[in-house]
């Protein structure tokens, strides 16, 4: 297994690990996980919450089962040691290998979310799982987003790979907090083409949504350019809390995309005189 982003605690690798079994076989439960990883159970179970139930030379051994490659099998040790070393010295150590790792990781971690999410129809599914229950149904979420059910199967393990989705232990798929908003990533062009196609929907949702489904607003306005960033902030920070607010609201039943602009629409300065 090679995990696109880095877990944060060892017990992810194997939650991942079982969330993708889960897919495949609505059946698989933990105690067959545990029986396939040659433990108890309850061993698992412990694991799970956190406890030191396993020593690290059987989390390794359940690493290399898994099929971790050797980069997250490094990650898996250190966070073991993090969460269970009683020396200082090795959990000192292994927070600064995690950390170097990370970094180096991190730009490839971005550029591989928004390829797998450059099309906004993946955070519409996100978003629609947290609403309507009826999206669970691999069949009936394929047909409500146009794509067929093989498709939307593969998504499903990319984003419980990319740490957006995991199953819970009734088998149903949750979205994670790592969604929703998205901002100007100048050097990626996978974002770049996620924005123009959010730009496009508003664009067809002029003919295609009722006037009581949408609202279309723009201005052409002049200020100095020197104060760009901080109007582009205070509009960011607004709009945040705004949608955070509503978002938080009890019953939700309808998808909606938030997109804002502000771009330079001439570039053309003022004559000197």
């Amino acid at each position: 297994m090679s995990l696109l982003i880095y877990p944060t605690e060892c017990k992810e690798y194997f939650e991942r690990e079982f969330s993708q079994r889960k897919l495949r076989s609505s059946s698989y439960s933990k105690r067959a996980f545990a029986r396939d990883l040659n433990l108890a159970p309850s061993t698992l179970i412990e694991f799970f919450k956190g406890r030191p139930s396993i020593s690290k030379d059987r989390v390794k051994e359940l690493g290399i089962k898994i099929k971790l490659d050797s980069h997250n099998l490094e990650h898996l040790l250190d966070l073991y040691l993090i969460a269970f070393s009683k020396t200082s010295t090795e959990v000192n150590l292994a927070k600064s290998r995690i950390e170097l790792r990370k970094n180096t990781k991190s730009s490839e971690n971005k550029i591989e979310r928004f390829k797998l999410a450059s099309e906004p129809i993946y955070w519409i599914y996100l978003e629609l799982l947290t609403i309507n229950p009826k999206i669970q149904n691999i069949d009936f979420a394929a047909k409500a987003l146009g794509v067929s059910s093989l498709k939307l199967k593969k998504i499903n393990r990319k984003l419980i790979d990319l740490g957006f989705l995991i199953l819970d232990d009734k088998g149903q798929i949750k979205p994670t907090d790592k969604f929703r908003f998205f901002g100007d990533e100048r050097q990626n062009f996978e974002m770049r083409k996620f924005h123009k196609n959010i730009l496009k929907s508003a664009i067809s949702s002029v003919d295609k949504n009722n006037p009581d489904e949408r609202f279309l607003s723009s201005v052409i306005f002049s200020f100095p350019k020197s104060k760009f960033k901080e109007l582009v902030g205070k509009l960011e920070n607004a709009n945040y809390e705004l949608l955070t607010k509503y978002s938080e609201l009890k019953n939700p039943d309808s998808v909606y995309c938030f997109s804002f602009q502000i771009f330079n629409s001439v570039g053309v300065k003022k004559n000197a005189k």
